[in-house]
């Protein structure tokens, strides 16, 4: 992920949140389903080296 600023209020998002964001920047030959495991895979990925945090269906970004 980008070194971008976040504000307070994009910090937390539900997951439909990131693939809203995400959707529509991962490549075209892959169809919504395996879009859709891509981004659930990078989430986990960033999850399990603690960049963020899952609180119920909130991700958070760790700082």
């Amino acid at each position: 992920m980008s070194d971008q600023v976040m504000t307070k209020k994009t910090t937390k998002k539900k997951m439909i949140d990131f693939e809203k964001i995400l959707l529509d920047k991962l490549p075209e030959i892959l169809d919504i389903s395996q879009k859709k495991n891509k981004i659930k895979n990078i989430l986990q990925s960033m999850k399990n080296q603690g960049n963020i945090k899952v609180e119920g269906k909130i991700w958070k970004i760790s700082k």
